[in-house]
């Protein structure tokens, strides 16, 4: 595994299923978007990365989506370079409620 951003970003961009990192290149497949690239792992892993029974796949899975729910509402309050204050107090407040 070489994990690097791509030297040439601006041409490799379109090739990708997404136009957007993080990727997996394997042989005969690319992979886009984190989510498919972990369950793509976790398929070729086999039964030791499924968990002992559905119970804990099911949690794992739950996890999993609910893990990048939360990535979706905190990056929305998160300053950046170009914008320092996205969200009010107030807004930061409710969301913590």
């Amino acid at each position: 595994w070489e994990g690097a951003f791509p030297e040439d970003w601006k041409a490799m961009k379109p090739t990708t299923p997404w136009g957007e990192l993080p990727i997996l290149e394997t042989p005969g497949i690319m992979i886009g978007h984190e989510i498919a690239i972990l369950n793509w792992v976790g398929r070729k892993a086999g039964a030791k990365m499924a968990g002992k029974d559905e119970r804990e796949w099911a949690i794992s899975q739950q996890l999993l989506f609910e893990s990048e729910d939360i990535y979706a509402k905190l990056s929305k309050f998160q300053p950046t370079a170009k914008m320092k204050d996205k969200a009010t107090p107030q807004e930061l407040e409710a969301l913590w409620a």
